[in-house]
C-alpha cells in the first residue's frame, strides 16, 4: 500500500511540475506576441482560464 501512495504522490508532483511549466511557457509566448486566442487553441483552456494564468503572472491580457 505504501508503494502505491508513493507512486501516486510522484505522479501528482509530475503533473504539477508540467502545469507550472505550461503556464510559464504560455506567459512567455504571450509576452513575445502570441494572442490569447492562440493560447486558447493550443492549450484547450477556456478564455477565462488563460486570463487567470496571465493575471497570476502579472500580465494583463487582451
Amino acid at each position: 500500500m505504501q508503494a502505491a501512495r508513493q507512486i501516486k504522490a510522484e505522479a501528482r508532483a509530475r503533473v504539477e511540475a508540467a502545469r507550472v511549466e505550461l503556464h510559464r511557457v504560455m506567459v512567455a509566448e504571450y509576452r513575445a506576441g502570441a494572442r490569447q486566442v492562440d493560447l486558447i487553441r493550443r492549450t484547450g483552456y477556456s478564455r477565462e482560464r488563460v486570463r487567470q494564468i496571465l493575471r497570476a503572472a502579472g500580465v494583463e491580457g487582451d
